[in-house]
């Protein structure tokens, strides 16, 4: 679960999980803004994504490669534009 809430012109993201709880400040933004951040937190938080995490990033590697090699032996004649695609990520 997570909640913004602004003290001042500062709008703060409140959340927990595993770890415990935190809170990060977004700075100076908009209330919608801040309103984007929750949701991206909200769907970290339920996708179990973790972005300061190096797991996630092994996974994307690993899971990008799986990906490729599916893509290469059935659609072999866009494959070039895919693999650009995906390592550009």
């Amino acid at each position: 679960m997570a909640t913004i809430y602004p003290r001042g012109d500062v709008w703060y993201l409140n959340y927990s999980d595993a770890r415990g709880q935190h809170r990060k400040s977004l700075g100076k933004i908009s209330e919608h803004l801040a309103k984007v951040r929750l949701k991206q937190k909200e769907y970290e938080l339920s996708m179990g994504i973790n972005c300061n995490s190096h797991s996630a990033i092994s996974f994307r590697r690993e899971y990008a490669t799986i990906y490729l090699t599916w893509y290469e032996e059935t659609y072999p004649s866009s494959f070039q534009l895919v693999l650009y695609a995906v390592l550009d990520f």
